[in-house]
């Protein structure tokens, strides 16, 4: 029972990796569209946003 409780944390976590892989590659192809003078003035809530993802 233990061994198949633990499998399943083993899954579920490898899952979430997965999803934290996906949105980081999403969120590095926005931040490359972005311009210059738009990446500077929304800086600060751009840091936030990754601080709460990664």
């Amino acid at each position: 029972m233990a061994q198949r409780r633990m499998a399943h944390i083993e899954r579920e976590r490898c899952l979430i990796s997965i999803q934290i892989e996906r949105e980081r590659e999403r969120v590095g192809a926005a931040a490359q569209r972005w311009p210059a003078g738009v990446e500077r003035r929304r800086q600060r809530p751009a840091g936030v946003f990754v601080n709460f993802f990664f």
